[in-house]
């Protein structure tokens, strides 16, 4: 690995999910364990610069596809460059094929979906969906808070004549409004709009073994308002991953897919 001056160079998401992917590589063919696995993507999330990467992928043998990047690469690292992540399926030219082939990399249930005709709403594909039926339905993307499990969503929203009230709602394919209650006036809200779906199709696909639980399977997401300053988009999205064996773990990013948290398995 080259140790060049542009070691010092910020690194960009589209980097910090080259390495994830790397690392993911490694964990599948035995070089990295799980928890040294866990480990290394936690600070690659962190990262900041290309030498902060460079040292966690440095005694790894790399996968042929993933060399020809400019964590690896010096000489391809510029300013401006415009590059989808590796993460997110190079050349992929919509988001409909980057979700498409995520879809199978974020479990969560999504085989009981499919039998009844819709993808599950933890993939990217049943997020996406969500969203454009929450669109259609109230004619915005304003929300409180949204939980999504693989078979229902938990909705809740300011009431439209009343900022001091929220109604809750299910969603499954249907919306069924299930109760009114009580809110601060204050509390804020988050528009869903403002989620990049392609950079959290690429989270998705990667939870799992981010976390440290590679045979397991996204539980849930929750989306909600960020308590951190200068957050992105102003919200969170958490994602929870479980196995059957008990192991457990979970993350939260911005609504551009960049790290705010790891909490893998074990901790």
């Amino acid at each position: 690995m080259s140790s060049a001056p542009s070691g010092a160079l910020r690194a960009a998401d589209s980097d910090r999910a080259d390495v994830c992917g790397m690392l993911d590589a490694a964990l599948a063919d035995g070089q990295l364990t799980a928890a040294e696995h866990a480990t290394r993507t936690s600070a690659a999330m962190r990262a900041v610069t290309f030498a902060d990467l460079e040292t966690l992928i440095a005694d790894l043998q790399l996968p042929e596809a993933l060399v020809d990047t400019p964590v690896v690469r010096a000489d391809l690292r510029r300013p401006h460059r415009l590059r989808m992540p590796l993460a997110i399926v190079a050349g992929a030219a919509a988001l409909g094929a980057v979700v498409g082939l995520a879809v199978g990399c974020a479990g969560g249930g999504a085989e009981t979906a499919a039998e009844a005709g819709r993808p599950a709403f933890t993939t990217p594909n049943g997020l996406a969906r969500f969203i454009a039926d929450y669109r259609a339905h109230f004619g915005d993307t304003s929300v409180d808070e949204v939980t999504l499990h693989p078979e229902h969503v938990s909705i809740v929203r300011r009431a439209a004549d009343n900022p001091a009230q929220e109604d809750r709602w299910d969603y499954d394919g249907e919306f069924d409004h299930s109760v009114t209650t009580s809110r601060d006036p204050d509390d804020p809200t988050i528009d869903l709009a403002a989620l990049d779906l392609p950079a959290i199709a690429a989270v998705l696909a990667g939870s799992t073994r981010t976390v440290g639980v590679p045979e397991g399977a996204v539980t849930h997401l929750g989306i909600g308002p960020s308590e951190h300053a200068g957050i992105a988009g102003g919200l969170e999205v958490q994602i929870f991953v479980a196995d059957e064996r008990g192991g457990r773990g979970d993350l939260t990013v911005a609504a551009d897919g960049a790290p705010v948290a790891v909490f893998p398995a074990g901790r």
